[in-house]
């Protein structure tokens, strides 16, 4: 059985557009963000989709791309690692 995180890799590996999904499916406001699609995200965006995550003024979509922009840093992408930082110490 596919798990959560399977589960929602799968479904936006067919989505062209992530954001009113990832909105949708946040669980925000709420106690607790949706960390599994969270997860997710991170894994499965691509590069341009990470940058383009980071952009947005809401945080759970900041969030998706900075874990995201982890993952580009894990990978190789040091020239990342700056932006990184400074999300490391963001007020939201």
């Amino acid at each position: 059985m596919a798990t959560k995180i399977e589960q929602y890799r799968r479904t936006l590996r067919t989505l062209d557009d992530w954001v009113p999904y990832l909105r949708a499916e946040s669980h925000l406001p709420g106690p607790r963000a949706n960390l599994e699609l969270v997860r997710a995200a991170g894994e499965e965006a691509s590069e341009s989709q990470v940058l383009a995550l980071m952009e947005a003024e809401d945080e759970f979509l900041v969030m998706c791309g900075a874990v995201g922009l982890g993952r580009l840093v894990a990978e190789g992408g040091s020239h990342h690692l700056a932006r990184l930082k400074v999300l490391a110490g963001d007020e939201r």
